[in-house]
């Protein structure tokens, strides 16, 4: 997977998807996307292809409010999916704004 098809599997999930944060009060379901670290190929003194990892970040208002977080979370997981990509998953509560943030740690290779 590459850095634009992460985007475009995204911003094909039909949530509101920004890269690092939005600027303005979004409602829930979202997704943050964000880079998370870098380990290029690497080769005869030369940076050949950007390998990424990124931060996947969905913001939803939990299990208990009617499902809406199984169902953003499939649509993460199935753009992820389309796109390529392998993840591993986390799920946090934070319970100050009570959401859930359910994170994915992907890597992209190349532009």
């Amino acid at each position: 997977m590459r850095e634009h098809d992460l985007e475009e599997a995204l911003r094909g999930t039909g949530m509101p998807v920004a890269r690092n944060a939005f600027l303005e009060e979004t409602a829930l379901p979202y997704v943050v996307y964000r880079p998370h670290g870098s380990r290029d190929l690497m080769a005869d003194d030369g940076n050949h292809a950007p390998v990424r990892t990124w931060a996947v970040e969905l913001y939803t208002d939990g299990p208990s409010a009617g499902g809406g977080q199984a169902e953003a979370e499939r649509g993460v997981e199935q753009a992820l999916r389309g796109a390529g990509g392998a993840w591993a998953k986390d799920e946090t509560w934070i319970a100050e704004e009570g959401t859930t943030l359910t994170s994915y740690t992907t890597t992209t290779i190349g532009d």
